[in-house]
């Protein structure tokens, strides 16, 4: 992926930026906070989630995947980008 990134931009990217790229275009397509942070990982830290909350939230983590993977698909179609900005105006949904 580095030698992609090499070859394509300017700038070097890292994991963390794919991260954040992620959760900022997500919020723009709808995706609710809980998803967006389910798929980075970042599910309730607190103490009852480490001790208590064993659930591995693995069926949400899916659904918010294909969710993204829905978006994706949208905009490598034919007319997608116009697909996502009626998505972004809150026209449509996923």
């Amino acid at each position: 992926m580095n030698d992609f990134a090499r070859g394509h931009f300017e700038k070097s990217f890292t994991m963390r930026d794919i991260r954040r790229t992620f959760k900022t275009l997500a919020g723009m397509l709808h995706f609710t906070e809980n998803e967006r942070d389910i798929v980075n990982q970042h599910v309730n830290k607190t103490i009852s989630k480490k001790h208590y909350d064993k659930y591995d939230y693995f069926i949400e983590k899916r659904e918010a995947t294909l969710k993204w993977e829905k978006a994706i698909s949208l905009l490598l179609s034919v007319d997608g980008l116009k697909g996502i900005e009626i998505i972004v105006e809150n026209q449509n949904t996923l």
